[in-house]
Parts: C-alpha cells; sequence; structure tokens
C-alpha cells in the first residue's frame, strides 16, 4: 500500500487514533507539562473519536499566552522537551505537530501555582497534544543514530565556537 493511502486510512480510523491517545498517554503517565486528552472509550468507535475537552490556547498565539501569564519561550521549550522525548525516549513519534495540535492551559495539578522554577512570573501549564491520529515508530538504531548526529552537531558547535575565539 502507498504511504500516502495507509496514511489516510490510519487517519480515518478513530480505534487507531484511540490507541495512539493511550500509549502517548502511558508513556508520558509520569511527567509534569504535557496533557493527552482522556479517551471516552464507551462513546468511541472506527467513524468517532470521543475524548475530555481542554480549554487552552494555541502554543503559536504569543498575545493570548502572555496575557494569561505564561512565557512563550518557557512554552517552546515544553514543546521541543516533549518532542524530544518522543523521539530520543520513546521512538513513538507524533506526526503532525502544527499549532493547531497543541494547546496550552494551566496545569491542574498543584493548584496551578504561579512559580515553575523557571522564572519569576511564569504561570505553570501543560502543553495538550491533540490529533493522535498518525504516528511513527522509530527504532532504537534510528534513535541511537539521531542522539550521536545531535551530540556530534553539539559537539562541533563548540569546536567552532572555541575557534573564532582563540
Amino acid at each position: 500500500i502507498p504511504v500516502f493511502q495507509r496514511n489516510l486510512q490510519s487517519e480515518l480510523n478513530f480505534m487507531s487514533e484511540a490507541h495512539n491517545m493511550r500509549r502517548c498517554a502511558d508513556n508520558f503517565q509520569d511527567s509534569l507539562g504535557i496533557r493527552v486528552p482522556e479517551l471516552i472509550p464507551r462513546f468511541t468507535s472506527k467513524r468517532v473519536l470521543t475524548m475530555e475537552f481542554i480549554q487552552g490556547t494555541k502554543v503559536d498565539d504569543v498575545e493570548s499566552l502572555r496575557a494569561q501569564g505564561f512565557d512563550p519561550a518557557l512554552v517552546g521549550r515544553e514543546v521541543t522537551k516533549i518532542f524530544g522525548e518522543m523521539v530520543f525516549c520513546h521512538g513513538f513519534v507524533h506526526c503532525d505537530p502544527h499549532p493547531g495540535n497543541m494547546l496550552v492551559t494551566p496545569r491542574r495539578s498543584a493548584g496551578a501555582a504561579w512559580q515553575r522554577g523557571r522564572g519569576a512570573g511564569a504561570r505553570e501549564f501543560d502543553v495538550v497534544v491533540l490529533d493522535h491520529g498518525l504516528y511513527r515508530e522509530i527504532s532504537p538504531a534510528m534513535r541511537r543514530g539521531y542522539c550521536e548526529m545531535y551530540v556530534l552537531r553539539n559537539v562541533c558547535s563548540v569546536m567552532l565556537h572555541r575557534g573564532k575565539q582563540g
């Protein structure tokens, strides 16, 4: 089956999306900073996906984020951390990470305290990841290769920076 056809079949099967939602939620069950809407299985079928509604702000709406007390730079770092963990730790990666599929919402645990520990005045938040229709598995060998490439890139960057100074 061609990739486009296989992806379309997966995207249109809400049981597949429900499975991906559960797996993503399980992967991040002990993590702060990410929320996956809770699935309502008894109202979910191949053609209907029913999940918790979570009110939030799109990750790229900088003005609204600031107005709510969220630091957009921290939001960006959290998104990077989440997707880095998907790639490097879980090997199970969300394939449609655009701003419409990610919301920012006040952290529901610890009474949504105003300090995040990374900057004064930064409100605690979670990134809500939506649209779990398409994921890809990354093999351990590929993940290791990504890690080596990342480390090599950073080592080269440091060496180039040192060369410019000296």
